[in-house]
């Protein structure tokens, strides 16, 4: 399944090589796009930091209580 092409641009600008994986939520039948952790187990760049932190994703807050 390909992600769709408006969210993979965002995620693209915001880190130039995370890519979008459908992920299944355990004991649903829900799948939502997240980030693929394959390729992000890594450090951030200064300019990846300063582009989070610019605008924050909304998920980062709640993700991270």
């Amino acid at each position: 399944m390909i992600a769709p092409q408006h969210l993979q641009h965002a995620l693209s600008e915001l880190l130039g090589d995370a890519r979008l994986a459908v992920t299944a939520l355990p004991g649903t039948e829900l799948k939502l796009w997240l980030i693929d952790e394959a390729n992000m187990d890594r450090a951030f760049s200064p300019d990846e930091t300063r582009r989070i932190l610019e605008d924050p994703p909304y998920w980062s807050f709640c993700w991270a209580s």
